[in-house]
């Protein structure tokens, strides 16, 4: 598959990943998947309408994007990649491309996702400073979303303690979102990197926050809801809680600060007590944690037969 075969498929309107799934599973690549007739395509997924077809097949040979995309200081990393971070592989994960404004490091593999309120408590943003801070020293990859808050806390946190982080955009990796954000995604890119499945100009729409949040749950071991506010009588549970339950659903370890308690037993009401792992960051052995935390990329086969914290 080239690039431009695996951005076609990726910018075709109202596919996803399950699209992408469907075709894998049907035909075994996608280039053999290109190679089948519109017919077939249709037959393995209503998203796969004439529209989309035609799409693809207009697109499919188009000029490799990479030296354009280069010139801005953006890598487009797709499945067959190198870069391509592993986690991102298992089913049902992976998506089609990844745009990327700084580097991959294989180091990366060992990353913990560190997520919270927009409008946290100062102890939240104090939670939220230590995990990531202590993380950073000892290596471990902090992966946020680069939102106000606790977000932009761990990212800060992480640079400070001379650490790497990767940022998770719901916009292109050149549409940075809060504005008020962009000079710490410059540090950003240049000691980790932003992450993006859109185009480095798209700006930001709410459903891709969604996706987001799927994304950062993907890249990580673990996973630290550093606070996480409830939401009253007839609103949506909040993106924390999102990616949270993402985070649990693809097999990663969840744990939760003080901070975030209460937001816990909303949790553990849904998901089961066993899941959860309270954190407190002033009382942890953090040598020992990230000990424990580097047994996981050896023994994720592990991840549902009991626990190693």
């Amino acid at each position: 598959m080239t690039r431009s075969q695996w951005l076609a498929l990726s910018t075709a309107p109202e596919t996803g990943r399950a699209t992408m799934g469907a075709l894998l599973a049907r035909f075994g690549s996608l280039e053999q998947a290109l190679a089948a007739s519109d017919e077939s395509l249709a037959q393995t997924s209503r998203r796969m309408t004439p529209a989309v077809i035609a799409h693809v097949r207009a697109h499919a040979d188009d000029p490799d994007p990479a030296e354009g995309l280069a010139r801005r200081r953006v890598q487009l990393v797709t499945p067959e990649d190198a870069a391509y971070p592993a986690r991102l592989r298992d089913p049902g994960i992976d998506p089609a491309v990844l745009y990327v404004r700084g580097s991959l490091l294989p180091a990366d593999g060992l990353a913990v996702a560190v997520v919270g309120s927009r409008a946290p408590s100062p102890e939240g943003l104090t939670a939220a400073r230590t995990v990531a801070g202590e993380l950073a020293r000892r290596g471990v990859t902090v992966v946020s979303g680069l939102a106000i808050g606790i977000d932009s806390a761990a990212h800060r946190a992480a640079l400070e303690a001379g650490g790497r982080t990767l940022a998770v955009l719901p916009s292109g990796c050149w549409a940075v979102h809060p504005r008020s954000n962009r000079q710490l995604a410059e540090r950003i890119a240049r000691q980790g990197a932003l992450l993006s499945e859109y185009p480095p100009d798209d700006r930001i729409v709410p459903e891709r926050l969604l996706v987001r949040n799927a994304l950062i749950a993907s890249l990580c071991l673990a996973m630290v809801v550093a606070d996480c506010a409830l939401p009253t009588a007839g609103q949506r549970d909040p993106g924390t809680l999102h990616a949270a339950r993402r985070a649990l659903g693809c097999g990663r370890r969840l744990f939760v600060a003080p901070p975030a308690a209460r937001a816990a037993q909303r949790l553990a009401g849904r998901e089961g007590n066993s899941t959860l792992h309270p954190l407190d960051p002033d009382a942890v052995d953090w040598d020992a944690w990230v000990a424990r935390l580097q047994e996981l990329p050896r023994g994720l086969e592990r991840r549902r037969q009991g626990s190693l914290w």
